[in-house]
């Protein structure tokens, strides 16, 4: 893979409308990267917006035409029923997603997993390393590990550089906001969104990378839930939220 740093770059933002899309386009405009947005709904502030289904190869290879890196966070966003919601969205788009990508020549895809991948090590005052392993405890976890491992396999196969990153907690609503107020394990996984801005520009622009995962989330109170010297040492990505800054305008 060649150098990616310093490049203006062409970006596919899938759930471009979503709440990390919106802080990504944003944060890959105010560096000066050209952004296409893919949604099912209109995405403001883009250089190009695509309203279609990432189920659809046919437009999925024309908003592919040109693009250097993929940014993918089009999903059912929280577990839901498998059949009808999270294999279509979370498994066949995905997978459409990768193919779609290798036919297009991009450079590098980063793809949105979930600290739900380690659900199942989550405890209080504990931090959470990559080299722990995946423990999800529900499907929704289960299929981003699946995705985890399409990216890997997509790179070994094809050569595509590729960041999985274990999103934390980054809140949608003022209900997921109160639940992080009163939760300490809550708040050691916080992610703003200007923070989550941050960190998608960082996993696009970094250097040398062939296959990661990474943890995404904002400084901590205390001890981090998921620890965050591999996104520091190579993307070179600092937090500088921490709860509640970057609520304001839930």
């Amino acid at each position: 893979m060649g150098s990616l740093n310093g490049e203006k770059q062409n970006v596919l933002v899938t759930g471009s409308a979503g709440v990390i899309g919106r802080a990504a386009c944003r944060a890959l405009k105010d560096r000066g990267h050209s952004v296409i947005g893919f949604d099912l709904r209109e995405t403001p502030g883009v250089d190009q917006a695509v309203v279609g289904n990432l189920t659809d190869r046919a437009a999925l290879d024309r908003a592919m035409s040109g693009v250097t890196s993929v940014i993918h966070l089009g999903a059912i966003p929280t577990d839901a029923d498998f059949v009808e919601k999270l294999v279509p969205n979370n498994v066949v788009a995905v997978h459409e997603v990768f193919e779609a990508a290798v036919r297009a020549g991009v450079r590098r895809v980063v793809f949105a997993s979930s600290g739900q991948v380690v659900g199942g090590h989550v405890r209080e005052g504990v931090s959470i390393r990559l080299e722990d392993g995946p423990a999800p405890v529900n499907h929704y976890g289960l299929l981003k590990l699946w995705g985890e491992q399409l990216g890997a396999m997509m790179w070994r196969n094809h050569g595509l550089s590729f960041i999985g990153v274990r999103i934390g907690f980054c809140p949608r609503t003022a209900e997921e906001v109160k639940s992080i107020e009163d939760s300490e394990v809550c708040r050691a996984m916080y992610l703003s969104h200007r923070d989550a801005g941050r960190f998608l520009v960082c996993a696009v622009e970094a250097d040398s990378i062939e296959c990661e995962i990474l943890f995404a989330t904002s400084r901590s109170p205390g001890t981090p839930l998921f620890d965050p010297e591999p996104a520091r040492r190579l993307i070179g990505y600092e937090p500088v939220d921490l709860f509640p800054d970057g609520c304001g305008t839930i």
